[in-house]
């Protein structure tokens, strides 16, 4: 491993952490790692709520009326579009115009199985620094037809909230 000098000071390189939220399994959607979940700080837990947003996870409606995503449960924030949801993504990305269709819209995803619906294969952060790649696969079922969006999508952290870099997912907005 090398060392970096800068200005005269010897810096070791930041090492990435890697955090697998929805492993791949034999079938879609992916497995809920609550594991790496319950390790996310609060800037990579707005990632993940954000993403949760963009794409579903094994999202369903009940009987009320309330639309549960796996994701967006094990973040521990409820149900899709809660109060919560919405107030962790409106925090971290405040000028982000995604988010704030996003949040328009009440983070809703079809459910699972509709005639439309999208649900992640894979998803996971990888933090090096300010740095946070996101991997994923989102497959996209369209009334018959299917098709993937994949990242990686790039997004860096600052003091108080998140700037998207690169996003795959929503790109035209």
């Amino acid at each position: 491993m090398h060392s970096l000098i800068v200005f005269g000071q010897t810096r070791q390189p930041v090492k990435a952490a890697k955090y697998i939220l929805i492993k791949a399994s034999k079938e879609i959607p992916g497995d809920i790692n609550q594991d790496a979940i319950d390790k996310l700080d609060e800037p990579l837990k707005a990632i993940a709520a954000y993403y949760s947003a963009l794409g579903g996870s094994n999202c369903s409606q009940d009987t009320s009326y309330a639309e549960s995503c796996d994701l967006t449960t094990a973040l521990g924030l409820g149900n899709q579009g809660s109060e919560k949801h919405k107030a962790l993504i409106q925090k971290w990305f405040p000028d982000d115009k995604a988010a704030k269709q996003l949040l328009a819209q009440d983070c809703y995803q079809r459910p699972s199985g509709a005639s439309s619906f999208s649900d992640y294969v894979y998803l996971s952060l990888i933090k090096q620094g300010d740095t946070v790649l996101i991997n994923y696969s989102l497959m996209i079922y369209q009334r018959g037809n299917v098709s993937y969006t994949k990242g990686p999508d790039k997004i860096v952290i600052h003091q108080n909230y998140l700037k998207v870099f690169k996003r795959s997912i929503w790109k035209k907005i």
